[in-house]
């Protein structure tokens, strides 16, 4: 996390929250240890079916199913959510053409 360089500890008397960086070892506690509220909506998907009497009689079509899905549309916490640089967040859209003989 970023903020370790920018909001740690420097001397003696410093209120913040992240302790200096160094190579001793740290106690187990409970302070990094957050509540976190979250609303997410991770996943629609949409479906209509069409039916035309011109498909059936020309291609031999008995029905067309359109679909859309979305993934990953909206994310809200208490705490930030992090995203790595190797792997970056992403909203994705999928959509399908279904063709029934």
């Amino acid at each position: 996390d970023e903020r370790v360089l920018d909001q740690r500890w420097y001397k003696a008397g410093d209120v913040v929250f992240f302790k200096k960086l160094s190579n001793t070892i740290t106690k187990a506690t409970s302070r990094y240890v957050m509540d976190n509220n979250v609303l997410e909506l991770q996943s629609v998907s949409l479906q209509y079916k069409f039916h035309f009497n011109w498909l059936l009689q020309h291609l031999k079509i008995q029905s067309a199913i359109f679909s859309v899905n979305m993934n990953d549309l909206f994310h809200w916490g208490t705490i930030r959510m992090e995203r790595g640089i190797n792997y970056p967040y992403a909203r994705n859209v999928q959509t399908s053409l279904k063709l029934l003989f």
